[in-house]
């Protein structure tokens, strides 16, 4: 059966997103984003259902399942065109800033993602999951492997900064990594870190003293052990915060309210499971499929920002998709009422990327 207009579209946008793709796996891969968007779950028989256009549900979700079992796509690959994709619909010459965190489905599978930050939300554009007690490697050759993949997609001309919180972040190991790769950092530490002043001070972060609502900053070294990193080192004490945030960092043009950002990638992990794409009703417990089924809710998921930029920027479309005012609604959330209002209607849905930033609705969880 032929593939209604919107799929068709996006069959084409994906092709453009995914050169390593054979056209049967474009076919597939776009279906299936298409597919979770529509049902908003990733549980394979419910994406089949939806798509009965395609064939009887469970013809299509053996496709499906084929798709992600397949060895022949190469993640690394697949991960780098997405990196590429998603950087190139964000304005240009701005920095991309790139948050490394670990989510996990109950007690079965455990994910390190590279995630674009975007308006209160976060593209995944690397992944690797894995079983609670079996890590494929060790930490910082993992996060190394999967920033590679997004700096060879992010091509040259772009500053990368990469964030995190202090259990990933307070790695000189990892920030040494970071540097080799070409790429700058912003981290947040341990209050124990040990910082050196120019004239030679020694002292624990945890003595500054900062009230909140105000940060302290300074050229300095950090991290005895490690030989003494030169970094930025800031101290952030938010209003309203019970302790401060202890920054370091290799790029002068950053600063620690910046830091803030990190915290999209949490709300795009709830997107991902209770708030959107329902990973833990997906019962894919394999970890090299697990990768495959975030590849597929990855695509769907950028599409779902794009459009939901559009609703932010068009108050026409706003009237039509929501009937009120944006303010409240999350870019993700608009995304998905435009997707849906345009699919309830057989109009035409926008399909290709773009990323415009300062949206009135972004910063709304």
């Amino acid at each position: 059966m032929s593939q209604p207009m919107p799929l068709y579209h996006w069959t084409n946008q994906i092709k453009s997103m995914f050169p390593n793709l054979s056209k049967p796996q474009v076919a597939v891969l776009a279906a299936f984003s298409f597919g979770i968007a529509k049902a908003e779950s990733c549980a394979l028989n419910v994406v089949a259902r939806g798509l009965t256009f395609l064939g009887i549900p469970d013809t299509v979700e053996t496709r499906l399942r084929r798709f992600i079992s397949n060895p022949r796509i190469d993640m690394a690959e697949s991960c780098e065109n997405l990196a590429r994709s998603v950087i190139r619909a964000l304005p240009r010459k701005k920095p991309v800033i790139l948050l490394v965190d670990e989510t996990s489905l109950q007690d079965r599978l455990k994910a390190m993602v590279v995630s674009v930050a975007y308006e209160g939300r976060a593209v995944p554009v690397a992944m690797m999951t894995y079983h609670q007690t079996k890590w494929p490697m060790g930490q910082v050759e993992m996060i190394s492997k999967m920033l590679r993949w997004v700096r060879d997609g992010a091509g040259k001309g772009r500053d990368l900064i990469v964030m995190a919180d202090r259990g990933i972040g307070t790695s000189p190991n990892l920030l040494k990594a970071i540097e080799g790769l070409g790429m700058h950092y912003m981290m947040r530490v341990s209050k124990t870190v040990r910082v050196m002043m120019d004239d030679e001070t020694v002292f624990p972060f945890e003595s500054l003293t900062v009230e909140p609502g105000k940060s302290w900053r300074a050229k300095a070294k950090a991290f005895k052990n490690a030989g003494w990193i030169e970094c930025w080192v800031e101290c952030v004490h938010g209003q309203g915060h019970d302790e401060a945030w202890y920054l370091v960092t290799n790029y002068p043009h950053i600063r620690g309210r910046k830091y803030g950002m990190r915290m999209w990638e949490e709300l795009t992990f709830r997107d991902y499971k209770s708030g959107g794409w329902q990973w833990q009703k997906s019962r894919v417990w394999k970890p090299e499929r697990a990768d495959m089924l975030w590849l597929a809710m990855s695509a769907a998921y950028v599409w779902m920002l794009s459009l939901g930029a559009k609703v932010c920027l068009s108050p026409k479309i706003q009237r039509v998709v929501v009937g009120r005012n944006v303010n409240g609604v999350n870019v993700f959330r608009l995304g998905l009422l435009l997707f849906k209002n345009r699919l309830s209607e057989r109009r035409r849905i926008p399909y290709a990327l773009k990323l415009p930033t300062g949206l009135r609705a972004a910063k709304k969880v």
